[in-house]
């Protein structure tokens, strides 16, 4: 089930490919076998627009905004924010959402796709977990190849306290990973780990 509604505009010539469009949907539910698709208040603007006198993907430029108050995918989304701009080969992103009950977060950085691998820098992160706010320090970075997932220098911190993680998540299943977990005061703990009943 779908309402809502739609407008855009396709324009194809010898020199560009452009798509414009803009949807509205105040509430569509899809369920297929197990799987649950939940959308409600929701906009995407889409901007695309591509040179037609470059034979490869190069010229490819474009914007996407998403604003939606739930969406739910298996998981609870709420209060959804995100924009997208296409640059190329690289696609910068910044993002904000509250993802169950407990979590909020935002994000800011970009994609870059390589020959052999793909590449997520992450500029800004924000994270709240149980009114409990965390702040990225340093620029971190996500890189997917054939071999595995690397993570590298993703620094959390919350006053004193900091949360570091660092390490590789191979397709063979021979991990190294590292969280190392410094001055974390026992509010904090609590906080997480200490049940409220």
């Amino acid at each position: 089930d779908i309402s809502g509604s739609g407008e855009g505009l396709v324009k194809n010539d010898s020199l560009n490919f452009t798509i414009t469009t803009e949807i509205t949907i105040e509430n569509l539910l899809n369920k297929r076998d197990s799987l649950l698709l939940y959308l409600s208040n929701t906009r995407a603007n889409l901007n695309f627009n591509r040179d037609n006198q470059e034979i490869n993907f190069n010229k490819i430029f474009g914007t996407v905004s998403i604003e939606s108050e739930k969406m739910y995918t298996g998981i609870e989304l709420s209060n959804v924010q995100a924009d997208f701009i296409f640059n190329q080969n690289e696609l910068f992103f910044n993002s904000s959402l509250g993802i169950g009950n407990d979590l909020i977060a935002e994000s800011e950085g970009s994609i870059g796709t390589y020959l052999t691998s793909e590449k997520i820098n992450l500029y800004n992160i924000n994270l709240n977990y149980k009114n409990i706010p965390w702040t990225s320090f340093d620029t971190s970075s996500i890189s997917f190849a054939e071999s595995g997932i690397q993570l590298s220098n993703l620094i959390l911190e919350n006053t004193n306290a900091t949360i570091n993680i660092n390490g590789q998540i191979n397709n063979d299943q021979s991990h190294n990973f590292f969280v190392d977990v410094e001055n974390l005061p026992a509010a904090i703990l609590s906080t997480y780990f200490v049940s409220e009943n």
